[in-house]
């Protein structure tokens, strides 16, 4: 569950059971829609990661695309939405030795077309984007830390796949090093993830995006973006919030 970041419904349902019986009926349990969510890790990659993006990319704004093993949040500009692109059901595809790697490829590829064009098209997005979540674990891969046009990316991206399915070159090792004994059962999850994400970049993004996969500026992995955190400055004092964003007083420290 915590490798997808995938939580079933039943899982859900036994875990409000649980709070109720434990604090009785005034205990609320309630999932956080996928726009809050995308609003507050705006929010905490602004205050995290502004001062970063304003320094190295020309006071550029900062936007994100986060994601989990069900669904992916965008917030770049004026756009801020969010799509259902599951990973745990494509995993027996990647699994079936009857396919031709390529195959697999191309079917995963249509399939989160068809589902990032549900209910609508994306709108073209543009800008400095973070990756958070789901796509900062994947660029530990060997796409992290490190500022990527967009072209450079898919680059990148495609050679992952590749290296993935046929299970050698640089990605694998890297798949190796990361996942260790695991990687048996966690390369198809990377197979997936890394498709989903080139299928963003590719229809989602023009060519002057640039891409920035990280939970931290370098220097600062004592606190990194979360929604909690953005939550938590939604709720504090307006003044207080932009003065920070702005810089005035450094992320971790009191104002």
């Amino acid at each position: 569950m915590f490798e997808s970041g995938d939580v079933p419904d039943a899982l859900l349902d036994g875990f409000k059971a649980a709070l109720r019986e434990r604090f009785g009926p005034r205990a609320r349990f309630v999932v956080l829609s996928p726009a809050d969510e995308a609003e507050y890790e705006r929010c905490a990659a602004e205050y995290i990661f502004g001062k970063f993006v304003h320094e190295t990319q020309e006071h550029a704004p900062t936007s994100i695309i986060s994601g989990g093993g069900a669904s992916v949040q965008f917030y770049c500009g004026s756009t801020s939405a969010s799509r259902a692109m599951p990973t745990r059901t494509k995993e027996k595809l990647v699994h079936d030795d009857n396919e031709r790697p390529v195959d697999k490829r191309a079917t995963l590829e249509k399939l989160f077309v068809d589902e990032m064009n549900t209910p609508e098209p994306l709108p073209l997005m543009t800008g400095c984007i973070i990756g958070l979540n789901a796509f900062e674990d994947l660029s530990q891969l060997g796409f992290g830390e490190e500022w990527l046009g967009r072209k450079e990316l898919l680059k990148k991206l495609d050679k992952l796949i590749n290296d993935l399915l046929n299970k050698k070159g640089r990605g694998w090792k890297e798949a190796v090093t990361k996942w260790r004994e695991r990687v048996g059962q966690l390369w198809v999850i990377g197979v997936i993830g890394t498709v989903r994400l080139r299928v963003l970049v590719e229809h989602a993004f023009d060519d002057d995006s640039r891409f920035y996969f990280a939970n931290a500026p370098p220097g600062t992995k004592a606190l990194t973006v979360s929604w909690p955190l953005g939550r938590q400055l939604v709720g504090q004092d307006e003044e207080l919030f932009v003065s920070r964003l702005r810089g005035i007083s450094s992320p971790g420290k009191s104002a």
